[in-house]
């Protein structure tokens, strides 16, 4: 299992800002500081099924 960090940034007026530094193209934000965490991981998820297609093979019925 791999472990990255997430960065979070917040200017006034603002969403929370969410990005994976080593992770080229994932990011996310989010309104409420509570919904930080959730997105990031929709995020994460979202990258990993469009960067290693092979690994997630389509559900069967």
């Amino acid at each position: 299992m791999e472990n990255h960090f997430a960065l979070v940034e917040k200017e006034t007026n603002s969403a929370f800002g969410i990005r994976f530094p080593d992770i080229p193209g994932c990011f996310s934000a989010a309104d409420a500081a509570e919904d930080i965490v959730p997105h990031a991981v929709a995020a994460l998820q979202l990258w990993a099924r469009r960067t290693c297609p092979l690994q997630n093979p389509p559900a069967t019925k």
